[in-house]
């Protein structure tokens, strides 16, 4: 059964047996965040799209489909959400600190795929942060990080 279709049973019966296979709200919470960061600065990169898929393969163990179809499904939710506070709360209660820690990483890294820090993503990152209680400095050194890799590839 592809991913797609086991968000959608998780959404429509989340007591069935599809949906208890897989963990989709902090996956998709995840991804959804990525999105957010990622059309910050009012374009979405073809570079930062490829980082997203990229992730979700590494990070959840997904296919190249699987991982594509979660993040159109992110960018649906993203389309429909009102506020980060619907992502974060899931991380939150699903992450510990240092995965909590390490999601923000991850937008670090969608930030820097296209090569430039916009000052928008950064305060969309800051905001996650905050909501995740990411402590500052541990936000920076994600940053910093992020722009160390970045430079090297």
């Amino acid at each position: 059964m592809s991913l797609l279709r086991r968000l959608s049973n998780w959404f429509t019966d989340p007591d069935s047996e599809a949906a208890a296979s897989l963990t989709p709200p902090a996956h998709l919470a995840a991804a959804a965040l990525m999105v957010e960061v990622a059309r910050a600065d009012f374009q979405t990169d073809d570079a930062e799209c490829q980082l997203i898929v990229a992730r979700l393969q590494r990070h959840l163990e997904l296919s190249a489909t699987d991982a594509e179809a979660l993040l159109q499904l992110a960018v649906t939710e993203v389309d429909d959400a009102t506020s980060l506070f619907q992502f974060t709360r899931v991380i939150n209660d699903t992450h510990d600190p240092e995965a909590r820690a390490q999601v923000v990483d991850l937008l670090w890294r969608v930030a820097f795929a296209d090569g430039v820090l916009d000052r928008h993503e950064e305060a969309i990152i800051r905001k996650v942060a905050d909501l995740l209680y990411v402590a500052h400095d541990r936000f920076i050194r994600g940053k910093l990080a992020a722009r160390k890799d970045t430079a090297a590839e």
